[in-house]
């Protein structure tokens, strides 16, 4: 899940709407992270993600401090791992919670 905090939640006007402009936003990141390697992956952080983001990621990750750190110690040798990675996700799932925009990619 992504905290799209630091979107503006009402730069979208007309029909597009926040949320859709969320998703658009989730979109970009994730097929930039697929499209990143070595530093790039911090770049690619460090334009989508706050600098002091708290990442919750599944053991023997646990919690990350930053996206520097999170670029070093999961994302890096996750594409190191699987270079041929692609983010294809068939769905995004947007709307607020605790008072927050949020959008969740699934596949549907």
């Amino acid at each position: 899940m992504m905290d799209t905090h630091r979107t503006d939640p009402h730069a979208a006007s007309g029909a597009e709407g926040a949320h859709a402009l969320n998703k658009r936003r989730l979109a970009e990141f994730l097929y930039r992270l697929s499209e990143s390697d070595g530093a790039a992956i911090d770049t690619t952080l460090a334009e989508f993600c706050a600098p002091d983001m708290h990442w919750r990621i599944f053991h023997p990750f646990n919690d990350l401090n930053g996206h520097t750190e999170a670029a070093a110690r999961f994302w890096a040798p996750l594409r190191a791992a699987m270079p041929d990675w692609e983010a294809r996700m068939a769905c995004y799932i947007a709307g607020e919670y605790e008072g927050r925009e949020m959008v969740r990619p699934g596949a549907c």
